[in-house]
């Protein structure tokens, strides 16, 4: 009985392989050996797929990217990023999803890969706020001449975001239409061999955007919430914030310093992470490090 149930198990697997591989392709005609599949893609719910393969040397070997929509190649389609790889090695296998607005280093050593934000202002060290941008890395090794080789692409989020609350508006908040942010301190690009430890072009670089203020969640509050590389360590970051009326005309610019109000210790924003930042007449009375989605209630302060 106990090996009847085994030869269930592994048909089952076996059937499952060949509905990931689908009957529209023989792999094998072309000597596919390696699949990267991205559910995200097959299911449509990412800009854009970016898939790097680096040998042991650290030398690229594959690369492959697809934007949505992926109707383009069929095996895409599928959610499959295919590849002909070297028999008897251990790779390094970088995906990313939703890299649109990021420049990626043409480079096919993994030493000099990066990415980086886009320029804002060509020649003015002003950056694009990033992407929602989601990574994995994987290490697959292909010992076996013939097999194929399958591996999930399960990312994390890479992207952190910051929140500036203001209460107790003044009396010029109705009149805001649009806000302008200059973040300094901020990083600006990372090195792939790095995961999430970035590092910036210059030390004079920005990230700056200008656009509507939006609907606030709650009419007695201002919010503005934007995205950002994880933070660069030890770095300070201080967000420069203008609230411009209808004709573009500024109303106010307050400094924000992303510190720890108490020890004036700079916060760090990791992969993944929201950092709320809560102000009433100019002082900082909340601050919390919380998750992408979580949120805080009034009062309570979080410095994890």
């Amino acid at each position: 009985m106990r090996q009847n149930k085994l030869l269930i198990v592994l048909y089952t697997c076996w059937l499952a392989c060949l509905s990931l591989t689908s009957c529209t392709y023989d792999y094998f005609e072309d000597e596919t050996n390696y699949i990267v599949f991205v559910p995200e893609v097959m299911n449509n719910t990412v800009s854009d797929c970016r898939v790097m393969v680096y040998n042991e040397a650290g030398m690229l070997v594959k690369a492959r990217h697809a934007s949505s929509p992926f109707d383009k190649d069929p095996r895409i389609a599928k959610g499959q990023f295919a590849f002909r790889l070297p028999v008897g090695g251990t790779y390094k296998v970088y995906g990313y999803t939703n890299t649109d607005s990021l420049l990626f280093t043409d480079s096919s050593s993994l030493d000099q890969a990066a990415f980086r934000l886009s320029d804002n202002v060509s020649g003015k060290q002003r950056y694009n706020q990033p992407p929602d941008l989601f990574v994995e890395k994987l290490t697959p090794s292909i010992i076996r001449p013939g097999y194929l080789y399958v591996d999930t692409l399960q990312t994390q989020r890479y992207t952190g975001r910051i929140t500036v609350r203001f209460r107790k508006l003044p009396a010029y908040a109705s009149q805001i239409k649009s806000v302008r942010l200059s973040a300094q301190g901020i990083a600006s690009k990372q090195h792939l061999k790095d995961d999430t430890w970035p590092t910036r072009l210059s030390e004079n670089d920005v990230m700056y955007h200008q656009g509507e203020l939006g609907s606030q969640p709650d009419p007695n509050m201002l919010e503005v919430d934007y995205r950002y590389f994880p933070s660069i360590q030890n770095g300070f970051t201080k967000l420069d914030l203008t609230f411009l009326d209808a004709a573009g005309n500024t109303l106010s610019s307050i400094p924000v310093e992303v510190v720890d109000p108490k020890t004036q210790v700079p916060l760090r924003l990791l992969s993944g992470q929201r950092i709320i930042i809560e102000i009433d007449s100019g002082f900082v009375v909340n601050i919390s490090v919380v998750g992408w989605d979580e949120n805080i209630r009034s009062g309570d302060t979080n410095l994890e």
